[in-house]
């Protein structure tokens, strides 16, 4: 007897959390978020034009520093879960392909591509 219940409420908290995993939107990415070992390093994600996103780097008082736009055209595709898009870091006049994944609703990871060269931060929701 013991041993079904044990089952049932182990099988409720897995389909659970299956439906927390399907239920994320494209707008699970606005917000601010910190780098996971960098906590200096701030971003605000916003809701651009036409379904893209774009990253701005805020401060400690959570104001937009005027760096620019580090995040361009980010795309949510809904077949990968993945937003793609474009990072321009503010001390570089370049543009990096950037692949992001969320994680949990409070966590992403950003791999950077250039040429063969690959980074990977993880940011935490603030």
């Amino acid at each position: 007897m013991q041993f079904a219940s044990c089952r049932c409420l182990f099988l409720g908290v897995l389909f659970s959390l299956c439906l927390n995993v399907n239920a994320q939107t494209a707008d699970d990415i606005v917000g601010k978020w910190q780098n996971k070992d960098d906590k200096t390093f701030r971003i605000e994600i916003s809701a651009s034009v036409k379904d893209t996103y774009m990253g701005n780097v805020i401060n400690d008082n959570y104001q937009n520093i005027n760096r620019g736009v580090v995040l361009k055209k980010i795309v949510y595709d809904k077949e990968t879960k993945k937003y793609i898009g474009k990072l321009s870091p503010p001390n570089l006049s370049s543009e990096i392909f950037a692949e992001i994944i969320m994680i949990s609703i409070g966590e992403l990871k950003i791999t950077m591509h250039k040429f063969l060269l690959t980074k990977t931060i993880y940011l935490t929701r603030i």
